[in-house]
């Protein structure tokens, strides 16, 4: 199984990437949701997700997407997909 992973998956608010994070989490993975713009459609994600948090973060920036994957191994140590 995939318990214990932890998965970054960015636009995680809306689409595709909305319903790879929630099979994601359900299947038993920590889920970073990753968002632009749109916080309030990445909390109704979080909220279909047992475990994970949201991070906001523009990943074509390389700052912003390396605070992303810092955020990340702060929260679990280490990453199993992104």
């Amino acid at each position: 199984g995939i318990e214990n992973w932890v998965a970054i998956v960015t636009n995680a608010e809306s689409g595709i990437g909305r319903e790879i994070a929630i099979t994601l989490g359900c299947l038993g993975a920590n889920v970073v949701v990753n968002y632009l713009n749109n916080y309030p459609r990445s909390e109704m994600t979080l909220r279909s997700i047992p475990n994970g948090f949201g991070c906001r973060a523009d990943v074509s920036d390389e700052n912003q997407a390396r605070f992303l994957v810092q955020s990340t191994m702060q929260t679990y140590g280490h990453i199993s997909l992104s």
